[in-house]
């Protein structure tokens, strides 16, 4: 429990999600403000049962065409349900190997595939594909902004102290480009016990990563942790990993990594300690992009200690969203924090869940 309204920790947080939450609003305020009036539509795709759509093709990602139509609006499309696609306009077309064409979708005289065209005139130059080996394709004057995606939600739940209710937010922004990866996050469980104290567990965390065609990565991440049921007040971590993904289609993915971090602790006894420890991850995640969208994610992370051999702390998360309109999401997360060595007094592990209710673009 929190003692010490003066500890760094606490210092930490008591702004922390206002702040997030103004920068979040700001963000989405910039992002629909954005013009997108007089863009020719002119693209054609052919459905499975040989419907013909006009329209502007936006996106294509995680198994879903998002297409923009002058009669029906923006609709989404399963990418499963697509016959063929043909464009003259230039989008970012990636391929389930990880190589990234820029270049026109067209129609193929081949059924299920697709032709990559990189050339229209005066030689006509183009890669058949299958429908299914394209990853995502993204709109060149619509890359920026289709890249950054968010998550945010809030909801009430269970936690192991003293089996309290708690309080819990959840905010995240990523942004993905050809080559970089990154995001920031924000996850709070709070629950109010005897005396008026505050039980927390709290996560800020900003990662970036690098990605290579082979579908490696390399990158870092800052941290900062709080959990008072393992008698911790703040954790400041700074790490380096290298990983790669095992799965990356659309409809999975499955990423696994390693490396080194250097951590800074202040316990609530007081003591300030300095650690080296190890990083392993790995990550799974399903989803279903068409109504209902439904997406399962989920992460196990264990930090052996080196400068402080025996300690082994371990994270498990666990996210499950189900849609219930249109990008309004009901949602589960559990957690289970476990660390072998805490500060005098404190328990060796912590858990909760809880049920939340979110938007996501």
């Amino acid at each position: 429990m929190i003692k010490n309204p003066e500890k760094p920790g606490i210092l930490i947080y008591s702004k922390t999600i206002l702040r997030f939450l103004r920068f979040h609003l700001w963000f989405i305020t910039f992002l629909l403000i954005l013009p997108d009036l007089f863009a020719a539509r002119t693209d054609v795709i052919v459905l499975a049962n040989g419907d013909k759509i006009t329209g502007e093709i936006k996106t294509m990602d995680l198994g879903t065409l998002t297409y923009k139509t002058d009669d029906m609006g923006t609709i989404q499309v399963d990418w499963s349900k697509v016959r063929s696609v043909h464009s003259v306009n230039t989008f970012e077309i990636k391929l389930t190997s990880g190589i990234i064409y820029y270049a026109s979708p067209d129609t193929s005289s081949t059924p299920g595939k697709v032709a990559i065209v990189t050339q229209f005139a005066p030689d006509y130059v183009a890669i058949e594909v299958n429908l299914y080996e394209i990853v995502s394709i993204i709109r060149i004057k619509n890359i920026i902004w289709s890249r950054f995606s968010g998550k945010y939600s809030m909801g009430m739940g269970l936690k192991k102290a003293d089996n309290t209710s708690t309080f819990n937010f959840n905010a995240s922004t990523s942004y993905r480009s050809k080559k970089v990866m990154s995001q920031l996050s924000l996850t709070s469980n709070r629950s109010r016990v005897q005396e008026g104290n505050i039980n927390s567990n709290q996560n800020l965390n900003f990662y970036l990563y690098r990605q290579f065609k082979t579908d490696w990565y390399t990158g870092g991440s800052v941290s900062f942790q709080q959990n008072t049921e393992l008698g911790l007040d703040l954790r400041a971590l700074l790490a380096a990993e290298v990983g790669t993904f095992l799965i990356k289609s659309n409809l999975q993915e499955l990423m696994v990594g390693g490396g080194l971090q250097g951590t800074k602790e202040y316990t609530n006894d007081g003591e300030i300690n300095n650690y080296i420890e190890g990083k392993l991850n790995l990550n799974y995640k399903i989803f279903k992009f068409q109504h209902p969208k439904i997406d399962v994610t989920s992460g196990l992370f264990a930090f052996p200690g080196l400068s402080n051999w025996g300690r082994i702390r371990t994270e498990i998360n666990v996210e499950a969203s189900l849609e219930l309109f249109k990008d309004f999401f009901l949602g589960l997360n559990a957690y289970h924090n476990f660390d072998n060595r805490p500060s005098i007094g404190a328990s060796k592990s912590d858990w909760g869940f809880n049920t939340t209710l979110g938007y996501s673009f």
